[in-house]
């Protein structure tokens, strides 16, 4: 049941999580990843080209992306070490 605690461990950068990860997600953040997978095939919400975009639309796919690419980064140095 959301919410509740965790009945298999999980972690997150070495840190416990005390519930499920999926519990953690939420209608905007589902929408926020939802757009940048369209962002990133090319298609953006509103007429125009990026600088016609929202603030916070801008914003939001600019820290998705800085994420992703952390984590992709991330990714490579762990394989490079084994």
């Amino acid at each position: 049941m959301p919410g509740t605690k965790s009945q298999t461990p999980f972690f997150f950068d070495g840190e416990p999580l005390d519930k499920c990860p999926l519990t953690y997600n939420n209608i905007g953040i589902t929408l926020s990843l939802s757009l940048y997978n369209a962002y990133k095939n090319g298609f953006l919400p509103e007429n125009g080209g990026w600088l016609e975009q929202s603030h916070v639309y801008t914003e939001t796919m600019l820290l998705i992306d800085n994420d992703q690419k952390q984590f992709e980064a991330n990714e490579i140095e762990k394989a490079n070490k084994k």
